[in-house]
């Protein structure tokens, strides 16, 4: 149905190629699969029981990755029909995807007395975190095209822009008959990224390319931080994750 659908498109775009303006300006839709990957992430709580203050300091969670279908769209402008310059400016919009993880940690906890600020022990402590997290972004790219004198164009590109996450974590925690378990609490957060990309185009006709290419995206981090209450037990702790896209993508570009 996909393909059905995409060479329909084709087909009606080619039949408008002798109508073409040649303005410069362009549309593109691309589709194909991201592998979201949550690195740099850490993980620490702090847990306040009647006196007692038991901390778990900043600790290293695994790495995980997810493979997402993505489609983005984007327009720009195309300065070689005007200003015989090889280059093209864009603005780009990418549903990247989300990548989840479930994690169990060992590791040890500080206890000490919240008035005396005395050091107790250091206990033993099982952690376990949930966390999801959600990426799209929006980008200002610009593209070098190599051109070749044959229907195929390879180019290079790089980017500037925002993107959007959006991060969702719960936390459970057990040492020496204290416990909590927190409800799922949700961050949006909206950081620069950047990226930088390779690809070639094909020109099918005069005015329409099919594109395949590879993009990386650092997409910026994002912190959620949340609290829970057991009886006398009440807990704060936070949650960090950095993420960074890996993009193969093929799709259409039609100029006016």
């Amino acid at each position: 149905m996909m393909n059905k659908l995409v060479l329909g498109i084709a087909v009606i775009l080619a039949g408008h190629t002798g109508m073409a303006s040649a303005s410069g300006f362009y549309v593109a839709a691309k589709a194909g699969a991201t592998q979201v990957r949550s690195t740099e992430n850490t993980l620490s709580s702090s847990m306040l029981a009647g006196g007692l203050n038991n901390t778990v300091g900043e600790i290293d969670v695994p790495s995980a990755n997810r493979i997402n279908f993505t489609p983005s769209f984007a327009m720009g402008y195309e300065f070689s029909t005007d200003w015989e310059q090889p280059v093209r400016l864009e603005l780009a919009y990418l549903a990247g995807g989300e990548v989840s993880q479930n994690s169990t940690l060992n590791t040890t906890m500080t206890s000490g007395w919240v008035d005396s600020g005395k050091f107790i022990q250091n206990l033993p402590v099982s952690v376990q975190r949930q966390q999801k997290t959600r990426v799209s972004t929006l980008m200002l790219n610009g593209y070098y095209d190599y051109t070749t004198g044959t229907p195929f164009t390879p180019y290079i590109t790089g980017g500037v822009g925002v993107a959007l996450l959006k991060n969702a974590a719960s936390l459970s925690q057990s040492s020496a008959g204290l416990s909590f378990s927190s409800d799922t609490f949700s961050q949006n957060n909206t950081q620069m990224a950047w990226s930088l990309g390779a690809g070639v185009a094909w020109a099918l006709t005069p005015a329409l390319s099919l594109d395949a290419g590879y993009l990386f995206t650092n997409a910026g981090d994002v912190t959620t931080e949340g609290t829970a209450s057991n009886g006398i037990i009440t807990s704060t702790w936070k949650s960090h994750t950095h993420l960074q896209l890996h993009t193969l993508q093929l799709g259409l570009r039609y100029t006016f």
